[in-house]
């Protein structure tokens, strides 16, 4: 994100000596690209956290059962 922060402030400071139409297409196509960068990494934030909380969550419930079950054969093996 910073390497595109620069390149798009020597962008614009390259258009902003010459304005025409070739210059005001090249900045509305960087600006399309950094909000298609910024929404891109937003949804793999997310998912990001949510494949990680689904298995830290996932540990958990399963190590409650194991739980669960080890107490069930001690029972068992002092019933016996």
């Amino acid at each position: 994100p910073i390497i595109f922060f620069f390149c798009g402030i020597f962008l614009f400071s390259k258009f902003l000596v010459k304005f025409s139409c070739e210059a005001v297409w090249s900045w509305a196509f960087v600006r399309r690209f950094f909000i298609i960068v910024s929404i891109s990494e937003l949804v793999m934030a997310l998912l990001r956290f949510s494949i990680f909380s689904w298995f830290s969550f996932g540990k958990l419930y399963f190590s409650k059962n194991l739980s669960i079950s080890s107490k069930l054969s001690i029972l068992f093996a002092y019933s016996c």
